[in-house]
């Protein structure tokens, strides 16, 4: 996979998020959290929109023709709700993604090693940047597959 090359990551969520992303960011490599909970035809729609190179699935990889690039510096896309139609997919640049992340942690003041538990999907902007805590800071994480 290349830094151009988007990845879908269409899976409930479960511990094997944390190593994946925290894989692919460290890589380089964009990705879009797909939303378990969303039909087959609502994902279908989301892939068929964004166009990427691969999509990872309890299946394992499987490589989609017809791919767009991802323009450089894109680290995330992420699927909007589509409370106001269809959703809209927003990218995230790699630095923007950094101090979000740095920034929240140092305002909560929590020590790069501090724990993390993340009972929201990552397919949520939300249960993502959780997610990334231990992507960038190596903080450690624990996923729920769901909230309780």
């Amino acid at each position: 996979m290349a830094t151009d090359e988007l990845v879908v990551i269409d899976l409930p969520p479960g511990p094997e998020w944390v190593g994946l992303v925290t894989r692919l960011w460290l890589e380089e490599v964009p990705f879009l959290p797909l939303d378990h909970r969303l039909s087959e035809r609502e994902r279908r729609a989301i892939v068929d929109r964004a166009r990427p190179h691969f999509v990872r699935d309890a299946g394992g990889e499987t490589l989609l023709a017809d791919a767009a690039p991802v323009t450089p510096g894109v680290a995330i896309v992420m699927s909007t709700s589509g409370t106001g139609g269809e959703p809209k997919l927003v990218e995230l640049h790699r630095v923007a993604v950094v101090v979000a992340v740095s920034r929240s942690a140092k305002r909560l003041g929590s020590p790069p090693d501090s724990p993390w538990i993340c009972p929201l999907t990552p397919a949520h902007i939300g249960g993502l940047l959780v997610l990334l805590r231990a992507a960038i800071l190596g903080a450690p994480v624990t996923i729920h597959e769901r909230f309780d």
